[in-house]
């Protein structure tokens, strides 16, 4: 989990976003929104995808997801899945490399299990089609208020 005290949300998600493409080769793009349209690959885009709060006397925890994605063209499947599975190993390899994203965060995933999944994505309305590794990255923020 992240913890952040200092840095927003946006500010996490452009370390990761940074960390990541300093540290895995092959990536063309990395926009720092979702596009409606991208013709370069592969490109690894990083959002904000779940929220939860908790409220406790004097605090709020705010729970989010942060989706890690790194898109591939899908041409035809078994190519799509061989040249997304390259980058199943090096994208959490990357995230650990400095669990503190150069101050940015207190850690991510030590002694936590880092989750990722292959999916089947359409982009654009369905014009541009890629397979991708998700990995989803718990951020937790906490405000203190009266």
């Amino acid at each position: 989990m992240v913890k952040l005290t200092k840095y927003t949300l946006d500010e996490v998600i452009e370390a990761l976003r940074q960390q990541i493409t300093d540290n895995v080769d092959g990536i063309q793009a990395a926009p720092d929104h979702p596009p409606e349209s991208i013709h370069e690959f592969p490109f690894l885009l990083l959002l904000a995808t779940d929220l939860n709060v908790d409220t406790y006397p004097g605090r709020c925890e705010f729970h989010f997801t942060v989706s890690v994605q790194l898109h591939v063209a899908r041409t035809d499947m078994p190519s799509a899945i061989e040249r997304a599975n390259g980058f199943a190993i090096s994208i959490p390899k990357a995230i650990w490399s400095d669990p503190t994203l150069d101050g940015v965060a207190m850690n991510i995933g030590q002694g936590q299990a880092l989750r990722g999944r292959l999916e089947h994505v359409a982009w654009g309305n369905g014009a541009i089609s890629t397979t991708a590794w998700v990995f989803d990255i718990p951020v937790k923020y906490e405000e203190a208020f009266d």
